[in-house]
């Protein structure tokens, strides 16, 4: 178990490795570009394009994501998994379909939003939708986690504190981008948003393949490191 736990360790530096390669690439062709050194990079290493390299490297996440669960929830014969799985799922299609951008501008032309605290009406359209999605999840999640065992409701825990990285970055450095998108600062949000998502998402790969192994996971160093702080807060000590 120990070397198993050690080959998923390098699986989550190679991840996080990849990603840095990403964002050392796009801020040395930004930084090119503002020099004048380059007239412009392509497109498709920017970190923040549609479409591009990293992107595709995060749908690669999500889909590993989804496999293990999905294995879990084969092998476990239980529902234990099914809210993460499908939680996952509306992830990986809303940012490859862009869920979030069409219903953001759906729901703002029809309640007529107004553009207000700096942000336009489809990003206000946007934060109703994800907090929609979001909070629909947190019910099923607890609406699940009844009647489960304690080693599932750990997991949950664990797993939603990840998530939660994952949201800070992808929500809420998302609108403050949004808002400073007319002064200048956009490249800068946009380049922590992208980054943080990177990084949180690979953690999230890295924690799914941990407990696919039979949830041996307090065996693993790195998971120790990370984790046992958490518990050792009055508030969390007794999960």
């Amino acid at each position: 178990m120990y070397l198993e736990s050690l080959n998923i360790n390098k699986i989550l530096f190679f991840l996080i490795g990849v990603d840095i390669l990403f964002i050392l690439i796009h801020l040395t062709f930004t930084v090119l570009s503002l020099l004048g050194v380059v007239s412009s990079f392509e497109v498709y290493w920017r970190i923040t394009a549609d479409g591009g390299f990293a992107e595709l490297f995060q749908y690669l996440k999500f889909i590993i994501v989804i496999l293990v669960l999905f294995k879990l929830l084969i092998s476990s014969k239980k529902y234990y998994f099914v809210s993460w799985l499908l939680l996952f799922v509306v992830l990986l299609l809303d940012d490859s379909l862009q869920f979030h951008e069409r219903f953001g501008v759906f729901i703002a032309n029809a309640l007529h939003i107004k553009e207000s605290f700096g942000l336009k009406s489809r990003d206000i359209g946007e934060l109703i939708y994800m907090s929609v999605v979001g909070l629909t999840f947190v019910f099923l999640l607890l609406l699940g986690l009844k009647g489960h065992p304690k080693k599932f409701k750990k997991i949950s825990f664990e797993l939603s504190l990840l998530f939660s990285l994952l949201v800070f970055f992808g929500a809420f450095i998302d609108v403050i981008h949004s808002g400073f998108s007319d002064i200048g600062l956009s490249g800068i949000f946009g380049l922590i948003e992208e980054s943080g998502e990177m990084i949180s998402l690979s953690l999230i790969v890295w924690y799914s393949l941990l407990i696919k192994g039979e949830y041996k996971r307090e065996e693993n160093s790195l998971y120790n490191k990370i984790f046992l702080p958490i518990y050792k807060i009055p508030l969390f000590s007794t999960l």
